[in-house]
């Protein structure tokens, strides 16, 4: 017996547009790829370093560390540094052997011994052992990367030189000859249909229990000041909700626009274990 094919009904057929419109976006293949590094990396399959590229604001880092953490592992995040602490950074976590999540690292791009020291700590070990010789007032320090795993993130697309200052163009060439870029094709666009889908078809805002007005109120103010925001995340539409859950109607638009005027004043509102694990 052939069976009933039901007609979608309206709220359905908006879910799947908005599913297709997603998957379609540079967001999944995104998470998909950072997934499949973060696996190959964490299993020990993969001990080559990988420099990945897409706009400032997508979610670079917040994505690979979270795709590390499904595998019981906890990337040593280097922030911008000096050519010391780098050094100093990366030779820890060769020796815990931890994976070094290299975050902004276009401060390296304009230094020559930073990008030097990346190329030593990219090296493949069947070229030998990683020992950078770093001098300070004639005094001179080996730091070795010997079974280091690096991953850099940048903000610029290192396929195109013109993007880097000049005097550092050919070392950065030398780097990306040996650690070829991976763009994620990736706009605020998409991470913005990507959270409002989050929200709207996979009930992201009911599971906090926001209530209908709450959360219409706090998606309306999500899509009409995305353009002033740094951070278009999951992340920024639950602290707007709790924001206007808290405030009410009293002046919870102010206190937000408030934020988006001085963005440290909101930057330690909401911690990463209080997002929901929703995934497509």
């Amino acid at each position: 017996m052939d069976a009933i094919i039901e007609r979608p009904r309206a709220k359905d057929l908006n879910r799947l547009k908005w599913q297709k419109r997603v998957e379609e976006s540079g967001v999944v293949k995104a998470m998909d790829l950072i997934n499949d590094i973060a696996e190959a990396i964490a299993s020990g399959r993969v001990r080559d370093a990988h420099i990945l590229t897409g706009v400032r604001g997508i979610g670079k880092t917040r994505a690979f560390k979270e795709a590390l953490g499904r595998h019981k592992r906890v990337p040593l995040v280097i922030k911008q540094a000096t050519t010391l602490g780098l050094l100093q950074n990366l030779q820890e976590a060769a020796r815990n052997k931890q994976i070094a999540l290299l975050d902004d690292a276009d401060s390296a791009w304009d230094s020559l011994e930073k990008i030097h020291a990346l190329m030593v700590a990219c090296q493949p070990e069947k070229e030998g052992r990683r020992i950078y010789a770093y001098s300070v007032n004639n005094k001179t320090t080996h730091y070795c990367f010997d079974g280091l795993t690096l991953v850099m993130l940048s903000n610029i697309n290192l396929k195109d030189t013109a993007n880097v200052p000049k005097k550092c163009r050919e070392a950065i060439k030398a780097l990306t000859s040996r650690v070829p870029p991976i763009n994620l094709a990736l706009t605020h666009q998409d991470v913005y249909e990507y959270t409002v889908y989050l929200a709207i078809c996979r009930e992201m805002l009911k599971v906090e229990a926001f209530t209908l007005e709450e959360s219409n109120d706090a998606l309306a103010f999500f899509s009409a000041n995305r353009w002033r925001m740094d951070d278009i995340s999951v992340r920024k539409l639950l602290h707007i909700a709790r924001v206007r859950r808290k405030y009410a109607d009293k002046d919870w638009q102010f206190r937000l626009k408030m934020e988006l005027d001085d963005p440290v004043a909101g930057a330690t509102h909401d911690s990463d274990d209080e997002i929901p694990q929703i995934v497509i």
